[in-house]
């Protein structure tokens, strides 16, 4: 049996990578509750954007940092150079 020497590349981009969080978290972070999250991640134009799995909402770290420094308005997010 041969070991395979991991690519740094692969590295990188795992140590960047964060946990996706539950609307719970996402609530605590911006002082809202989580029917609020939820109501706002669901909207047929999306304030909060997210990440589905199944029935399950999650959102990324960085993109909640990005709504507390911008706002929630999509406009905020082209004119900062993110997408969702």
């Amino acid at each position: 049996m041969t070991l395979k020497k991991p690519d740094k590349n692969d590295d990188l981009q795992h140590a960047e990578e964060s946990p996706l969080i539950g609307p719970a978290e996402v609530a605590r972070l911006l002082g809202v509750s989580s029917g609020w999250v939820r109501d706002h991640a669901t909207r047929k134009t999306p304030r909060i954007p997210v990440v589905r799995i199944g029935r399950l909402m999650r959102f990324r770290p960085a993109d909640i940092k990005v709504i507390v420094q911008y706002g929630f308005t999509s406009e905020n997010w082209r004119a900062n150079g993110e997408q969702f």
